[in-house]
Order: C-alpha cells, then structure tokens, then sequence
C-alpha cells in the first residue's frame, strides 16, 4: 500500500478485522446460551455457572485492540501503518 492515505489503510483495515471479530464474538455467546438454557431447564448452577465463565473469559481475551485491527492490513500488504491522524 505504497502511498495510501491514512483514511484508506484504516478503512481497509476494519472488513479484514471485524468478519472474524463478529464470529469469535458469537461463538463465545453460544457458551452463554448454552449455560443459561440449561439453568432455565433445571440443569443445577454447578454445571451452568461455569459456561457463563468461560464465554464472558473468551469475550475479555478477545477484545480488540488497534494493533489487532490493522495487523491483517499490514500482513495481507506487507506495510506499516500510518501514524493515526
């Protein structure tokens, strides 16, 4: 991306990003589901409250960070980014 503007590498950067952010996310949450559909049936806490653990665990080690959002853009076009503006 030799001579991108700044506003072009970053909005680049976000598709790459947010498709595998949104799946991760939801993947996480159906641990959730998961654990409060049991609670709801009568599963006892012991075997549900752990479930909301690990997806609320994976939402936390999953949140974003800038430098997570821009490595595929430099990746994929072997480039550093621009400062931000």
């Amino acid at each position: 991306m030799e001579g991108a503007s700044i506003p072009r590498f970053y909005s680049a950067a976000l598709p790459l990003f947010f498709t595998p952010f949104i799946l991760s996310l939801a993947l996480s949450e159906a641990i959730a589901v998961l654990g409060v559909a049991g609670a709801a049936t009568g599963v006892p806490p012991i075997y549900c409250l752990p479930l909301l653990g690990v997806s609320a665990l994976l939402i936390a080690v999953r949140f974003p960070t800038w430098r997570a959002v821009i490595a595929p853009v430099e990746k994929q076009h072997d480039a550093v980014a621009p400062p931000m503006p």
